[in-house]
């Protein structure tokens, strides 16, 4: 480019400044664009963390509740499939006592006090199908003391009718519910 024309557009910006300070203004934009950007990124993070803070103690709460009952839950599938399986009653038996133990242990915490009715009532269960297994097992005395023990906890839920055949046939219904056919023929008869 010749040096006059260089000289033209020097002087004709230093006579008509609309270029000058449109790129100002472009430039002043693009620096708040980007100052914002990173304030506001920043801001987000500070306010995540202190929500983080505020609710940690209860999420981690929720969260060791939820991994106790989802150990649980695992252990029951172990005594279905077990109870599934004939002549398994000892293993039975020992996965039972494992849930009764557990089970009794979280009803205790005074942490859990929002799910105590849900967990007495899995206790109650367990003790149904400890004794179901007992009774299966020769053990008479044990199973009489585990029927006991779960008609007490149904007894203190506000079950009107907590007989030993009303928790069986509940106790069956919970400990196999993929096994429909044998349920509908009880219905039926």
């Amino acid at each position: 480019m010749p040096i006059q024309t260089r000289h033209r557009r020097i002087t004709d910006m230093l006579r008509n400044p609309f270029g000058v300070w449109f790129s100002l203004a472009l430039a002043i934009l693009a620096l708040s664009t980007w100052s914002g950007w990173e304030l506001g990124e920043r801001i987000a993070v500070y306010w995540y963390h202190h929500q983080q803070q505020k609710l940690g103690a209860e999420q981690r709460r929720f969260e060791s509740m939820l991994s106790d009952l989802h150990d649980l839950q695992t252990m029951e599938i172990f005594a279905s499939a077990l109870a599934a399986s004939s002549g398994k009653e000892l293993e039975l038996g020992k996965y039972l006592r494992a849930e009764i133990t557990e089970l009794e242990r979280l009803k205790g915490r005074r942490d859990y006090r929002e799910i105590k009715t849900i967990l007495e009532g899995q206790l109650g269960l367990a003790y149904v199908n400890a004794a179901m297994a007992e009774e299966q097992s020769g053990h008479k005395d044990l199973a009489d003391s585990d029927m006991k023990s779960a008609q007490a906890l149904f007894q203190s839920l506000g079950w009107k009718d907590y007989s030993a055949d009303t928790l069986r046939v509940v106790a069956k219904g919970e400990l196999d519910p993929w096994n429909r056919q044998a349920r509908m023929k009880e219905r039926g008869k």
